[in-house]
């Protein structure tokens, strides 16, 4: 355990491990205050409002491998990370920086925009927002690649106070994770009616917010698919898993009662005033959805498979949520496992 930051406030928002056991911290920086960037790290010194901070240490926690800032003028958030194959570490989060640094040749270079909001106090986003996508070197020096994906709507940012089932930070929760050959898989929220859309299950903006899934190259350069997933109501992503078949798998929470789900999904309608959700996609196509949930209000998410690709997700009720025999169980507890 230690301590990371400076004397100003510091937020932390997302963490991951290597292959080597080296761990990474990411969070927000309020301020130049003593935040231990490293020498020759890729940006030395606040360049807006609030930045990303990153943070890597050896696996006992006792030597900082690299500290570095990354943002642009304005407010900048980061959500989730992982590291690849290559051990790059690959960052999702939020800007609201047209200035926020991209590289040569990515899939988006200028901002898209959105409104005024500030979903947390003290992160305001005054020009709206934009998702971005980095991968960072495994020294902190360099930005291997770095893109904007967005619309002219607020894109990466979830309006959490419109549902009933929310944790503090839920504005900011989405997940970013990678395949073998290290394309990049991201599942979050959108208030964009023209998010781009590639191999979509339509392109169609759904309600007052979608979720919203997609997927890029391993060099940041291409939008391999892109789909909204979401209906009249509000919808929101907040887990994803990529499984060695091909498929992938989605999870969140959702008011809508038109979601995409098909013939023999295991709840094929919304039976309270929210409902969790599983998506699958296979070879980046959109297969089934099912609805999670009791007659109250629900919300998934974390998704997870096992060696056999059997789903698993994590999320809390308002409800009696259906327990299976033989299983640990509370009656009336908050929170679910369901396989």
């Amino acid at each position: 355990s230690s301590f990371s930051g400076s004397f100003a406030d510091n937020w932390g928002h997302a963490a991951t491990y290597d292959e080597d056991g080296n761990l990474y911290t990411a969070g927000t920086i309020l301020d130049t205050r003593v935040f231990p960037a490293t020498t020759g790290a890729f940006q030395t010194r606040l360049n807006g409002q609030v930045d990303v901070g990153v943070l890597k240490f050896t696996p006992d926690g006792s030597r900082l491998l690299y500290a570095t800032y990354i943002g642009g003028a304005f407010t900048d958030i980061p959500h989730s990370m992982i590291v690849n194959h290559k051990n790059e570490l690959v960052i999702f989060g939020t800007t609201s920086s047209s200035n926020f640094p991209t590289t040569t040749g990515a899939y988006q270079t200028r901002f898209g925009g959105g409104t005024r909001t500030t979903p947390i106090d003290g992160l305001e986003l005054e020009n709206g927002s934009d998702i971005f996508v980095l991968k960072l070197n495994t020294t902190g020096t360099r930005l291997e690649g770095s893109t904007f994906v967005g619309g002219n709507g607020n894109d990466g940012i979830c309006n959490a106070f419109d549902l009933t089932v929310r944790n503090y930070g839920d504005e900011f929760r989405g997940e970013v994770v990678v395949d073998a050959q290290d394309n990049v898989y991201v599942a979050t929220s959108t208030n964009s009616t023209n998010f781009p859309v590639v191999n979509g299950i339509t392109n169609q903006y759904g309600g007052r917010q979608d979720a919203v899934v997609f997927k890029l190259n391993a060099s940041l350069q291409n939008l391999v698919m892109s789909t909204y997933l979401g209906g009249t109501a509000i919808d929101a992503a907040y887990g994803i898993k990529w499984a060695p078949s091909g498929a992938f798998y989605v999870t969140g929470g959702t008011r809508s009662s038109n979601l995409p789900a098909k013939t023999g999904a295991y709840k094929g309608t919304l039976s309270g005033i929210e409902d969790g959700f599983i998506a699958k996609f296979s070879n980046d196509r959109f297969e089934q959805l099912t609805y999670l949930g009791t007659d109250s209000a629900d919300v998934a998410y974390l998704v997870d498979i096992d060696a056999e690709e059997n789903v698993y997700t994590i999320g809390l009720t308002r409800g009696r949520y259906t327990t299976t025999t033989g299983t640990y169980r509370n009656l009336n507890a908050g929170q679910f496992i369901h396989a």
